[in-house]
């Protein structure tokens, strides 16, 4: 009984060490819920920073698409490269609220808590020498001599729908500049791979979009700015290389920065009537290819004469012109009289190198937006796969529209063209377009190309494989008013019925669909 006695209260202590050991467990898996929720929470705020950076990146782009409602004016797009001073070479675009005006927001003022900390690693510079110090990389700006001296930008409001209020996106600011060469730290191991040349030549040259790659503004070809029209040479079309950056801070603190490279497609041009990266054969007396520029020569064929007198629209007198009739990276065949007509001294070129990658360009146009394929509506064409290198085949088109062409088709104004609307067109493989069919814009064929007869076309057209022209039974002709490139050989065979094709200026350069920058590069800043 004393034994027994003496382990009274064991079964307290025991229960008591049970509930402290419960307690404990509760209390940890509490603390382990709350950070949890706290990770949770801090996750969530830092992407709304980072969708917000990239809402502000959005706005920046859209106004810069021309025909943008709210598109940034010629005074507020930057035109040179940031320098001392100079206001025409950084933009920013402001994001205040009612708690945060926009005067609290200066980017440019080291100590603000919204400075820009980014970009002294730009790298621009003044012949040759560095505009700002550059701390190296992952390191950021924090200095004021890290940013150009006097009143080097231009500010602009956002056009937020909730500017000045706190429900708006905090996104603070977006800063607008045209590229240069070197736009990022020394990679130590790649000396030179923050070139875009990768030359290391001087980084006061601005960067051009030529619709496919970024290329240094070609000063030697007499390019002033980019944005050259008409360009020197009067067809290589260039647009600058916008960087834009987008700081973001939420009310609990998260700051993200994003940034992206884009440029507005300049139009496209070409060297010919016809370009092909291969032979080109041409037979009959009803086929015209003419070289001169319709878009301002007026050709006329007198009767009994072999050769048409192109006159200038405006002048009246002779016209002159630097396109070709057809332009072939091989040779070019003729027999039965065809009408090979331009300004330059041949009408042809043979055995040049070819300029254009066709596939890039197919990529390009075929992935804009808007662009329409012959596999949806309203075509709903089927497209049977096929082994390569043969081409899918997708059949035929008869009676078809391809956009809107001008009325009158060609139009009496070439300047003015009325009525048309243009349109992308993507054919994934293979293509026999019959009689009666029209179309405007660009007609992209991811294959060969045969047009039997009754085309009116007003546009670019680009083939990836063999175009051939076979004629028709029907008399109707064959009219492309604009351009045609073709990835293979090319064939022009009047069988029946004429074909006419005819260069011209206006009609590539309006055959653009209204769309934003394209967009060339997107990453997030560590700093």
């Amino acid at each position: 009984m004393k034994h027994r006695r003496s382990e009274r209260g064991v079964a307290l202590i025991i229960c008591l060490f049970a509930l402290m050991l419960l307690s404990g467990i509760g209390l940890g898996m509490m603390y382990m819920a709350d950070t949890e929720t706290s990770i949770n929470r801090n996750y969530r705020d830092a992407q709304q920073a980072y969708f917000a950076a990239a809402a502000g990146i959005q706005e920046a782009r859209e106004r810069l698409m021309p025909t943008s409602t709210t598109v940034l004016t010629a005074a507020q797009t930057p035109s040179t490269l940031p320098n001392n001073g100079v206001t025409t070479g950084v933009t920013y675009i402001l994001n205040y609220t009612s708690s945060i005006a926009s005067t609290d927001i200066q980017p440019w003022t080291s100590g603000n808590a919204y400075f820009d900390t980014e970009f002294c690693h730009e790298n621009f510079s003044n012949a040759g020498t560095a505009l700002v110090t550059n701390p190296g990389p992952n390191t950021p700006c924090t200095q004021q001599n890290q940013v150009p001296t006097g009143t080097y930008y231009t500010t602009v409001n956002s056009n937020s729908p909730f500017l000045g209020s706190d429900t708006n996106l905090p996104y603070r600011w977006v800063r607008v500049t045209l590229k240069s060469n070197k736009t990022a730290a020394p990679d130590p191991t790649l000396p030179t791979s923050y070139y875009v040349n990768a030359s290391g030549s001087a980084n006061d040259v601005p960067i051009c979009w030529n619709g496919t790659a970024e290329l240094p503004m070609p000063k030697d070809k007499g390019y002033v700015t980019c944005d050259d029209d008409p360009p020197p040479d009067g067809i290589t079309y260039l647009k600058s290389v916008y960087v834009l950056t987008a700081m973001a801070i939420t009310q609990s603190g998260s700051r993200r920065m994003t940034q992206m490279e884009v440029a507005n497609n300049p139009p496209f041009l070409t060297n010919a009537a016809l370009d092909t990266d291969d032979f080109v054969t041409v037979k009959g007396s009803s086929v015209t290819v003419n070289g001169y520029d319709n878009c301002k020569c007026s050709c006329t064929l007198a009767k009994g004469a072999a050769v048409p007198t192109c006159t200038d629209r405006t002048t009246g007198v002779a016209c002159t012109g630097s396109t070709y009739a057809i332009f072939s990276s091989q040779t070019v065949s003729t027999s039965g009289g065809p009408a090979l007509i331009a300004g330059t001294s041949p009408a042809v070129a043979q055995n040049q190198i070819f300029p254009y990658d066709v596939p890039a360009l197919i990529a390009k146009y075929s992935s804009m937006p808007g662009t329409v394929s012959t596999t949806g509506a309203p075509y709903n064409i089927s497209c049977t796969a096929a082994t390569p290198p043969a081409y899918p085949d997708c059949g035929k088109l008869n009676s078809g529209t391809l956009g809107t062409v001008p009325s009158p088709f060609p139009p009496t104004d070439p300047n003015n063209p009325v009525g048309g609307v243009n349109q992308i067109t993507y054919v994934p493989g293979s293509f026999d377009i019959q009689a009666k069919t029209s179309g405007a814009g660009v007609l992209i064929v991811d294959g060969d190309l045969t047009i039997h007869g009754g085309l009116n076309f007003y546009g670019l057209i680009i083939v990836r494989g063999v175009l051939t022209f076979s004629g028709s039974g029907t008399g109707q002709d064959n009219n492309v008013i604009g351009s045609i490139i073709s990835g293979n050989g090319s064939v022009a065979d009047a069988l029946a019925g004429g074909i006419n094709i005819q260069y011209d200026r206006c009609a590539l350069l309006h055959n653009q669909t209204t769309a934003p920058p394209a967009l060339l590069a997107n990453h997030e800043i560590s700093y």
